[in-house]
């Protein structure tokens, strides 16, 4: 019986955060726990070429595999699921009609049409 080759798992996750809108709002709150502006690198946002999807349309923010991630503001879950180049994701309907993208996650913990509330734990930092 042919062994296949499993992917060694390297302990750093990733999460990627797109909130769709012209101004980022005041009440944002950073959704990994303990993360700081040494986790990502804000030039990354609208980063061309990047990889198949041409542009990057996010921030990828660094952190260790099962870190807490919250919502970084109130908002209705209009989507949890588990996409092709996302993984496992979270897409929230915001103040103002922002959406808010949360993808790579690890586990998810929060449910499709739950109202969640800022700095409430809806999944945790995956590597996909």
């Amino acid at each position: 019986m042919r062994q296949t080759s499993k992917r060694k798992k390297i302990g750093l996750g990733l999460l990627v955060v797109l909130t769709i809108g012209l101004i980022i709002p005041q009440d944002f709150e950073n959704p990994v726990d303990k993360a700081d502006k040494n986790s990502y690198n804000s030039k990354s946002f609208w980063f061309y070429p990047w990889g198949k999807s041409g542009t990057h349309k996010g921030v990828d923010i660094f952190a260790k595999e099962g870190t807490t991630v919250s919502s970084s503001t109130g908002g209705l879950v209009i989507f949890k699921g588990e996409i092709e180049r996302g993984g496992k994701v979270v897409l929230t309907l915001g103040p103002k009609w922002r959406l808010h993208y949360y993808a790579h996650l690890q586990d998810i913990n929060t449910g499709l049409f739950s109202w969640t509330s800022r700095g409430e734990k809806i999944g945790t930092v995956g590597t996909t």
